[in-house]
């Protein structure tokens, strides 16, 4: 097992021993077939969050701009007095 430090991204974003040297592989790890690799990401989830902050931005800037117009509505009326 290689120490972490001892490891780096290549550009191709393969993982290699900084040595140069070929990593041994580790005896006691099998790969069995008949067995489906999954993504950690749930895109439904992902999806449903970026639309909710997509509405949050929307109500910020909607909320800023009428501030904005309040701001200058005050200030007219400062300056017609």
């Amino acid at each position: 097992k290689p120490d972490y430090a001892d490891l780096k991204k290549g550009v191709d974003g393969l993982v290699r021993r900084r040595d140069g040297q070929e990593q041994v592989p580790d005896a006691s790890l099998r790969l069995q077939s008949g067995f489906l690799e999954t993504s950690n990401v749930n895109a439904v989830d992902e999806l449903t969050n970026i639309m909710a902050l997509a509405r949050q931005f929307e109500v910020n800037v909607k909320m800023m701009k009428m501030i904005e117009e309040n701001s200058t509505a005050l200030a007219q009326v400062l300056r017609a007095q």
